[in-house]
């Protein structure tokens, strides 16, 4: 069985259209975490709506980045990224 290659968080970022993340109000990795996250949830659902599944990540990745400290979730109800 072949294994797919994970992708790093800001690898999968760079894979979503600019104006996605213009329409997702997504402005700058340094912004307010849960500004962050609502945009990220936005990317996600309209992906999933418009039947995107090419700039979807996998339960792998996800599961890696926040794993791996890609995104680290500090407490409970505000997560950030680094």
């Amino acid at each position: 069985m072949k294994t797919r290659r994970v992708r790093t968080f800001f690898e999968w970022w760079n894979t979503i259209p600019d104006e996605l993340k213009k329409e997702a109000d997504f402005n700058s990795i340094n912004e307010n975490s849960k500004k962050m996250v609502n945009s990220i949830n936005y990317i996600l659902l309209k992906a999933d709506i418009s039947r995107m599944n090419h700039i979807k990540p996998s339960i792998e990745e996800l599961k890696y980045w926040i794993d791996s400290g890609q995104i680290k979730n500090s407490s409970f109800t505000t997560p950030t990224f680094i």
